[in-house]
């Protein structure tokens, strides 16, 4: 289920609507938004703890030298292998470590090698930066 929105000028909004699909939202995620947007929620928190998580795989990424990282003020992040491509890595972690990252070579033609990764608890992300440090960056 997902659910978003956009805050931006006037222009902005105009632009974007001439691409939105009609009933891009369905009904139980606007029942879902609804019941969140109720309930008190420290995002404060939320970012205090997600942030220092992202830096940390992102660190642990580009040590390998084989992977490019890119900022983010999200708790997910796009990256670039250097070589080979990112279908093959999701392949791997899927199968081998039952992993599972958002192969991002669809998003425009020259994303060869992209892939984003939402960060999870320590043990997850420990465990996603182990089972990269397995992978063959070859293939």
């Amino acid at each position: 289920m997902r659910l978003g929105y956009v805050i931006a000028s006037e222009e902005v909004i105009t632009a974007l609507e001439g691409g939105r699909m009609p009933w891009s939202v369905n009904a139980l995620a606007l029942e879902a938004g609804c019941f969140l947007l109720s309930q008190p929620v420290d995002f404060k928190k939320i970012r205090a703890r997600l942030h220092p998580e992202v830096k940390r795989i992102q660190q642990a990424f580009e040590s390998t030298g084989q992977i490019e990282t890119y900022p983010s003020d999200t708790h997910y992040f796009l990256s670039r292998l250097r070589t080979g491509n990112a279908s093959s890595l999701k392949e791997f972690l899927a199968r081998k470590h039952g992993l599972l990252i958002r192969n991002a070579e669809n998003f425009a033609p020259h994303y060869k090698g992209y892939f984003r990764i939402a960060v999870q608890t320590p043990k997850e992300n420990d465990l996603l930066i182990e089972a990269i440090k397995q992978y063959d960056f070859s293939l």
